[in-house]
């Protein structure tokens, strides 16, 4: 009988509640039946509530009312729990009803309830219940940020589909989100002067350059953009070809539903002097210089960590951009330069110190030829994403953000500590961190990295600022199967994401 009130009322209940609160209302009912019966004696017993189960083997939700009413009715717990899982109606929900330990009940559900219950996501969208945070969060949470030489690719669209659900779940818990998608269109990138070369080549029927670029999809830029396209010099021809890409890409993903608030430009920041403005400030503070070094942490179990000075660095090609590493046709990094020297009409190489904030190596700023690395560019983005519209009187795309969201692919583990330096770096130059008193006199590790007892302290104050105000998420890569068995992408055949459209 129970089953059968469970599965009338099941449909119509569960499109204007969570799973949760339904279950919640089910137990409570039960508690009254039992009370009716009783099963239970009268009294002035608490709300049945739950939990997430904190062990998934345990089922999907754990109640302990059997704990709490245990001394209202006389009556030890675990004996409540088992009168309780037996009044709990199972019907299309749940698959089991266990009592545990002292007298915690565990629910269990049915894979099928949930499979339905997303089909009615899907179905209601807006419509459903929606949570109302008690202190909701400013979130701009970044996600794809593909270079724009390719289309979408099947492991940049899981990032899509991870990204926009994970938007989805946090605005139907009552925070507002703000989607960003990074165009990594900087002028000085290798991958996209490689990409224009290839398009070129194709266009002039030339051989593709070493390290270029191969697909279908070449083709096709090259006939939208043309021959006469072809005759303007290669960073112009660059910025066109890239801006097919983009456009591509934007209709890609509007037909896999994912939509972004702001598309925004690497290069704006080089254009409009932000990033040499940041770098300043960063040099002004001590967190970045030319001195000919670079300083590596090496990290030790059980022991001290211990820095090593390196008097002759090497310049690393960095990757242009952080979130892609699916492009058909990988380009071949430049050679590696000293860093530390200056020749003649060079510059000297600029360094971020960002072993100052827990990074496992100082990163190039600027290449002793002039050129800016993506994590120069970085610094940049990351400062205007925190202070947007917080000048006096100034209109921002949107309100600063609370806190920082960047999901990344599953290759991209390394980058998580040299953007939370950037942070903390950003942090410290602002004097939003306060560092603590500096009565601790540093360690002879600590006195490689820092100045004072003063500076070591405002560093880490800024790192654990930074720690609460980026999180960098990593989302797992598709596996491709052919014939039942694992295949490398190449035998999988590089298959391009959408999919385009339906």
């Amino acid at each position: 009988m129970h089953s059968q009130l469970l599965s009338a009322r099941s449909a119509g209940y569960i499109r204007r509640a969570l799973i949760r609160d339904f279950l919640e209302s089910e137990l409570r009912a039960a508690v009254e039946r039992l009370i009716a019966s009783g099963e239970l004696p009268p009294g002035d017993y608490p709300t049945p509530t739950l939990s997430d189960a904190k062990d998934a083997s345990h089922g999907d939700f754990s109640s302990q009312f059997a704990l709490a009413a245990s001394k209202t009715a006389g009556l030890p717990p675990r004996e409540i729990a088992d009168r309780l899982a037996a009044a709990a109606p199972l019907g299309e929900l749940l698959d089991s009803a266990e009592v545990a330990g002292p007298g915690f009940l565990n629910l269990r559900l049915k894979s099928a309830a949930i499979a339905k219950f997303v089909k009615e996501v899907l179905e209601k969208g807006d419509d459903l219940p929606r949570s109302v945070a008690e202190a909701p969060v400013r979130l701009n949470v970044e996600f794809v940020s593909v270079n724009p030489n390719g289309p979408i690719t099947v492991g940049s669209g899981r990032g899509a589909a991870f990204g926009s659900t994970l938007c989805n779940v946090l605005e139907a818990a009552g925070h507002r989100v703000h989607r960003e998608y990074y165009i990594n269109d900087g002028t000085n990138s290798e991958q996209m002067r490689l990409f224009a070369e290839s398009v070129r080549a194709i266009i002039e029927g030339a051989p593709i350059p070493s390290g270029g670029y191969r697909g279908e999809y070449l083709d096709g830029v090259a006939r939208k953009v043309g021959w006469e396209s072809a005759q303007v010099p290669l960073l112009e021809f660059q910025k066109r070809c890239g801006m097919l890409m983009i456009e591509s890409q934007r209709e890609d993903l509007t037909a896999f539903a994912t939509t972004f608030d702001t598309w925004f430009s690497e290069q704006s920041l080089h254009d409009s002097g932000k990033v040499e403005e940041c770098i300043d400030a960063l040099i002004a503070k001590g967190a970045a210089d030319t001195e000919p070094y670079q300083l590596e942490v090496i990290k030790k179990k059980g022991e001290p960590d211990e820095v090593k000075r390196n008097e002759q660095p090497v310049e690393e090609e960095d990757a242009d951009q952080a979130n892609e590493s699916f492009e058909p046709s990988p380009p071949t990094p430049s050679p590696s330069s000293p860093g530390g020297e200056k020749g003649e009409g060079a510059l000297a190489t600029l360094w971020l110190r960002s072993t100052k904030f827990a990074d496992d190596k100082d990163r190039v700023l600027r290449r002793k030829d002039g050129r800016w690395t993506y994590i120069a560019s970085d610094v940049a983005y990351h400062k205007d994403k925190f202070n947007r519209g917080s000048a006096p009187g100034e209109k921002g795309s949107v309100a600063p953000a609370d806190k920082l969201l960047t999901i990344l692919g599953p290759d991209h583990h390394g980058y998580i500590g040299r953007l939370r330096a950037v942070v903390a770096a950003l942090l410290e130059e602002q004097g939003e961190a306060a560092g603590g008193d500096a009565t601790q006199p540093l360690s002879e590790s600590e006195a490689l990295l820092y100045r004072d007892p003063a500076e070591r302290d405002a560093c880490l104050a800024a790192l654990e600022e930074a720690r609460k105000k980026l999180e960098v998420v990593i989302f797992q890569i598709v596996r491709f199967v052919k014939d039942g068995k694992p295949a490398p992408m190449p035998q999988a055949g590089r298959q391009h994401l959408l999919a385009q459209g339906p």
